[in-house]
């Protein structure tokens, strides 16, 4: 089956710069950050192949639970993002954080819903991420380290079982990470898209 999608979130930003496999999207190291070895592979559904080409966005808040583009103090333009293409064998490795729990906005009515409703107002830990190639299905979901104390209480309601992340101890890494984990994604070709034209014909009303 194809990896699950999740919520995209209102931070995407799409003039992430493309950065090489292998590079790391901290620009700003927090303190308290851990530096992360992230790598899979995007396979194809139907063959099992790895697919080369395709473009691995990811973006993730840093430690304070803020973004780079509302945390100006703090981090430079487009810290904690990337575009990443895959290799030959739809392969990709980069640097990240291990990311960090954070607190939604309670300020207005969202807040006050969740006053009302007994809820807490914490996302679990997640890192962002849009998939696309020319003849695949596009893929944005967010992935989750599998320990979170939120992941059954999340606030927007948004894991899912396959979007776990295993982090494990990194050894002897090049560019001194602490930790490691591999994530490896599912995409189905653009020859499952549902048929447009066939679903309009079908709401015609004249033809019932």
């Amino acid at each position: 089956a194809p990896t699950s999608s999740s919520l995209l979130g209102p931070f995407w930003n799409p003039t992430a710069p493309f950065r090489d496999l292998g590079a790391s999207i901290v620009q700003d190291m927090p303190k308290d950050g851990q530096l992360t070895f992230f790598h899979g592979v995007i396979r194809d559904i139907d063959t099992g192949k790895g697919i080369p080409n395709a473009v691995f966005d990811t973006w993730q808040a840093s430690t304070n639970g803020k973004y780079d583009t509302h945390d100006p103090e703090n981090q430079s333009q487009h810290n904690l993002r990337g575009k990443f293409r895959t290799n030959a064998d739809g392969k990709f490795w980069f640097y990240c954080l291990k990311p960090t729990e954070y607190a939604v906005d309670t300020s207005g009515p969202n807040g006050e819903l969740l006053r009302i409703m007994g809820r807490h107002s914490y996302r679990p830990a997640h890192i962002h991420i849009m998939i696309t190639h020319p003849e695949y299905l596009s893929l944005t979901a967010q992935l989750y380290p599998k320990d979170d104390p939120y992941l059954e209480t999340d606030t927007v309601c948004a894991v899912k079982d396959d979007l776990m992340l295993d982090f494990q101890p990194a050894k002897d890494d090049a560019k001194g990470a602490e930790l490691d984990v591999e994530f490896n994604v599912n995409l189905a070709s653009k020859k499952y898209r549902s048929d447009i034209t066939m679903f309009m014909e079908n709401t015609n009303q004249n033809t019932f």
